[in-house]
């Protein structure tokens, strides 16, 4: 590309901006933003959730005894950490949707 080409995307460029900008386009709430951010929450708290079961699990194998985990406190952990990651996801959608 020559610097004729490369004014010419800038200029349009900066059209499409302004353009987007008189619509007020950055304002607008749209539905699958909404629904792709709800399974993105879903989909970080189940791994959330999975990984500390995985690692608790992991070290109660690993140390043969030392560090013996009951399965029930397992699953106690896991939730506490599932909700903690839910509860800093739900404060930045919050953040993000306040604007």
């Amino acid at each position: 590309m020559d610097n004729k080409d490369k004014l010419a995307s800038i200029e349009n460029l900066k059209k499409a901006a302004e353009k987007a900008k008189e619509e007020n386009y950055e304002g607008k709430l749209e539905i699958k933003d909404v629904v792709l951010d709800l399974l993105l929450f879903f989909l970080r708290v189940a791994i959330a959730f999975g990984w500390m079961m995985l690692m608790l699990l992991l070290i109660s194998f690993v140390s043969l005894g030392y560090l013996h985990f009951k399965i029930e406190n397992m699953v106690i952990a896991s939730v506490v950490t599932a909700v903690i990651v839910g509860a800093y996801n739900i404060y930045k959608m919050i953040l993000k949707y306040r604007k």
